[in-house]
Order: structure tokens, then C-alpha cells, then sequence
């Protein structure tokens, strides 16, 4: 599948670099996350992407990780145990004790930190049964349900499980309703969790990445949200608007580094890179 990734990051940076200096406080963390995926996702800019991480850091040295979702702060913590200072990362490393510590809860959160922190054995597929109701009344609540199940069964990608075809072809068909519904952030949530069940190339799947990239729009940002933003107030329309590109490139790049190569997986990355600071910090106790 062929995804531009060189012309989507380039693009993607100089948007940052426009907006970097004009985001709320509050998406500050959003912003470290997509920095994050996006240096796994094209490493030819790692320098750029270096330079825009240190910056960041140096402007926040206070960063709300209770404020955002965990994925983000997940994202944005991994980001300052690598570039933040001696302070920055002695918050970042309490951070991600006090995760660990209620990761064994019985909570959507515990299981997203499971499959980011954890190691996942090498275990035979198991056997995934989900049914899809064939008429529902409210489709957007139903599809959300079935990806979360699927997530939740694959350890968000990192687990391999055996799913009949049938089940791989329906997500598409609902990565093709949230994209006739412009909710990007849901469509690219759907093509994630259709590669979880198989990353067998597809029409369906040509043509959502094509959806995709013709969403980058002239500036660098993804999509079009004037009608989303017409009932806001002048004032605030401005934020809003980058609260929204920043939420939304987020989900894009993510979906395109998990798309890029079969072995590709946020959660996995996420996991490798907490493997390295726990042996780093190990090592640095040991000295």
C-alpha cells in the first residue's frame, strides 16, 4: 500500500511549526504526541523533529498529563524521558509509576496501559467471535462497541487473533460510513482496527488511504472544519480550530505508521520505549 509518507510528514512540519507557538495550554501534550508518531513515522526528518521536541519542552516545563487522554500522555511522558530535563523527567518517571501501579484494574484505562507497558507472550491466535448486529438504529454507538471489543481482544494491534474475513470486510464498511460522515478521527479508528484483524491489502483499504491523503490540506493540517466551527464565537474559533487539527492529525498519523509496515504498532513502540528507560533507570541507580 502506498502511503507518501516523505510529502505528508514535510507537509505536517511546517504546519507545526506555523501553529507551535499559538496552541492553548491544554494541547500543548497533543502536539508532543503527534511529534512523537511522527518521528517514528518518517525518521528522515528526526533532526527537525528533535529540535521541535526540545522547544516544546523548553517553552512547558509543566505539562498536564492528568488533563488529557491517556494515549496522549502516554505519548507525551515517552517524549520527556527522552528529551525533557532532570525535572521534566523526574515528573514523567512519577507519572508512569502511578500508572503502573493501578494498571491492574478492571477499566478501559488499565487495559490500554497493559498494552502499552506490558510484555504480550507468544501465543497461539486465539479465536475471535464478534457478532455485528445486521440492523441497528443507532450505527455510530454500535460501531464504537465493536472496535472497543476488538481493541480490547488484540491488546490494541499487539496481539494476533484469528477472525473470520467476513468480520475485516465489515469494519472497512464502517471506516466507509464514518468517512461519508466526515468523523475522520472515527474512520481512522475503524482502518486501525481492521489492520488489527488482517493487513491484507483490500480496494476498500486503497481507497481509504486515497480519503486520507486528500484530506492534508494546502497549510499541512488535516481537513476541512468550517461548518463544525460556524456556532462558536469569533474569539475562540481560532483554538478551537487547532484543538480540533491537532486532535484529528493525531489520529491520522498514527493510522498511517500502523499502516506503513506490517510490524508497525503504536502500543508496541509505546512498549519498547518503556522498556529502554526501565533499563536506563536501572542503570543509572546501579552507577
Amino acid at each position: 500500500m502506498h502511503i507518501s509518507e516523505k510529502k505528508i510528514t514535510a507537509d505536517l512540519l511546517q504546519w507545526v511549526n506555523s501553529i507551535r507557538n499559538q496552541v492553548a495550554e491544554a494541547d500543548v501534550l497533543t502536539l508532543i504526541a503527534l511529534i512523537r508518531i511522527c518521528h517514528w513515522y518518517n525518521a528522515d526528518l528526526q533532526p527537525q523533529w528533535n529540535n521541535l521536541m526540545n522547544g516544546l519542552l523548553a517553552d512547558n516545563p509543566h505539562l498536564p498529563y492528568a488533563k488529557n487522554d491517556l494515549i496522549t500522555a502516554l505519548l507525551a511522558s515517552d517524549v520527556v524521558m527522552d528529551y525533557g530535563n532532570l525535572q521534566q523527567r523526574k515528573i514523567a518517571g512519577s507519572y508512569r509509576q502511578l500508572l503502573m501501579e493501578v494498571m491492574n484494574s478492571d477499566n478501559d484505562n488499565a487495559h490500554v496501559l497493559q498494552a502499552a507497558l506490558t510484555h504480550m507472550p507468544m501465543i497461539p491466535a486465539p479465536q475471535l467471535h464478534i457478532e455485528v448486529p445486521r440492523y441497528n438504529n443507532d450505527i455510530d454507538s454500535m460501531m464504537r462497541a465493536t472496535l472497543s471489543l476488538i481493541e480490547t481482544a488484540t491488546y490494541h494491534g499487539r496481539l494476533t487473533v484469528a477472525a473470520e474475513p467476513l468480520l475485516a470486510a465489515k469494519i472497512e464498511a464502517m471506516s466507509v460510513c464514518a468517512q461519508r460522515y466526515y468523523d475522520v478521527s472515527l474512520a481512522m479508528r475503524c482502518l486501525r482496527v481492521r489492520n488489527y484483524l488482517s493487513s491484507a491489502p483490500s480496494l476498500a483499504m486503497r481507497t481509504s488511504v486515497h480519503f486520507i491523503e486528500n484530506q492534508q490540506a494546502a497549510d499541512g493540517s488535516f481537513g476541512d472544519y468550517d461548518s463544525a466551527l460556524v456556532d462558536i464565537p469569533e474569539k475562540n474559533r481560532h483554538q478551537a480550530r487547532l484543538h480540533i487539527q491537532l486532535t484529528v492529525a493525531l489520529q491520522v498519523v498514527w493510522t498511517l505508521f500502523e499502516l506503513q509496515h506490517p510490524t508497525n504498532n503504536l502500543f508496541k513502540q509505546l512498549y519498547l520505549s518503556h522498556l529502554d528507560h526501565t533499563v536506563t533507570s536501572m542503570e543509572t541507580a546501579a552507577c
